[in-house]
């Protein structure tokens, strides 16, 4: 495993540790999406191509805009409001990572990087096989289950919300 791997799953457990405490709906729809980058990111380093991240990014996307909807109709005007113990641990976190990323940068950006026998560096492929098995037989009940907590979701917050009172009415 290299090192922005290895870093970029450290930010993924960071970010994982501090949505914890949150409880805003767009605030937690922001995190998710920054984990779902972070995610996307780490498969692409460990997979031969970026398609499969891709598309895996474009679904959970899709996914999370329709259960913050789901969320944002049960509470809309809830106010969200930063404490500055918060505001100083975003403030450092994102510190950290601008150094971190910068002293990265500074050891690939050399010219001799350039050369393509190089290139296989950036290029983990031990990790490989673990992406091939990921929608095998054993893998595929834990998609049917993630797929029928949506469903749930959608029913759920249907019958919650009362189209004529809710935030989402007709006029």
């Amino acid at each position: 495993m290299n090192l922005l791997t290895q870093i970029l799953l450290l930010t993924f457990m960071i970010n994982s540790l501090w949505m914890l405490n949150l409880s805003h709906p767009l605030i937690i729809t922001m995190f998710m999406v920054i984990q779902t980058f972070i995610m996307t990111l780490i498969i692409g380093l460990m997979s031969y191509s970026f398609w499969m991240p891709y598309i895996m990014f474009l679904v959970f996307i899709g996914g999370l805009l329709i259960l913050f909807i789901y969320i944002s109709s049960l509470t809309p005007n809830k106010i969200y409001k930063m404490t500055p113990f918060t505001l100083i641990f975003f403030a450092f976190f994102l510190i950290f990572i601008i150094t971190i990323i910068n002293k990265i940068s500074g050891k690939f950006m050399n010219l001799e990087m350039i050369n393509l026998n190089n290139l296989w560096f950036f290029f983990n492929t031990e990790n490989n096989l673990f992406l091939t098995n990921f929608y095998n037989n054993n893998e595929m009940y834990l998609i049917i289950i993630l797929m029928n907590y949506l469903l749930l979701a959608l029913i759920i917050s249907i019958k919650i919300i009362n189209l004529k009172k809710g935030p989402l009415r007709f006029k």
